[in-house]
């Protein structure tokens, strides 16, 4: 299964108004392009923007009602058709190897592994800082599954605008900082153990 990152409003992704990188090569080279959908046949046809912007708009409600004791502000963003969306697809590896990266920057007594393991799940570095008694300094690159343009530092689990299932949910402004901090304190680093 491939691994795509959708950055851009809700109401755009669940009315399938974006392409992932393949879908737009193919459409770029007069190609077909066939999505299976996870119901496994034909997909059926979205929402309608003004529901989903409906159900997005009572979703921020409660979790800006949730969130406000912790000092956050209102839960909120544009849900308008013309906010552009950006994709890109690095890969399960990709993934993988960035979650290491973080969490073996902060565990220095472990050694990391040569190559990108299967799962990082059971990585012993990932399960430390990762643990509900560690302080990580990347918990927004580490943790959620979900990030919000909104500026908090908290990471939450919440269900989500289409699932009862709680998933961990954090902050993009978070994420952008502490992806920024994880390449100027261990850029170098990086580079070396790839031979560059």
């Amino acid at each position: 299964m491939a691994f795509d990152v959708y950055v851009g409003t809700m109401t755009r992704y669940y009315r399938h108004e974006w392409e992932n990188v393949t879908q737009k090569s193919a459409r770029e080279q007069g190609m077909k392009y066939h999505k299976i959908s996870p119901e496994g046949g034909k997909a059926r046809a979205p929402p309608e923007a003004s529901v989903i912007r409906g159900a997005v708009k009572s979703w921020c409600a409660g979790l800006s009602r949730a969130l406000q004791q912790h000092g956050v502000a209102p839960v909120q963003w544009d849900e308008g058709q013309t906010q552009p969306y950006f994709t890109d697809r690095p890969g399960w590896d990709g993934y993988c190897a960035l979650l290491l990266w973080a969490a073996y920057s902060e565990q220095p007594e472990l050694i990391a592994p040569r190559n990108v393991p299967e799962s990082w799940a059971d990585d012993p570095a990932f399960v430390r800082s990762t643990s509900n008694d560690f302080k990580s300094r990347y918990n927004s690159v580490l943790l959620p599954a979900l990030w919000l343009p909104v500026e908090f530092t908290l990471i939450f689990s919440a269900p989500t605008l289409v699932s009862e299932q709680p998933s961990t949910i954090g902050s993009t402004f978070s994420l952008r900082d502490q992806l920024e901090e994880l390449h100027s304190r261990n850029g170098g680093e990086a580079q070396n153990a790839q031979g560059g």
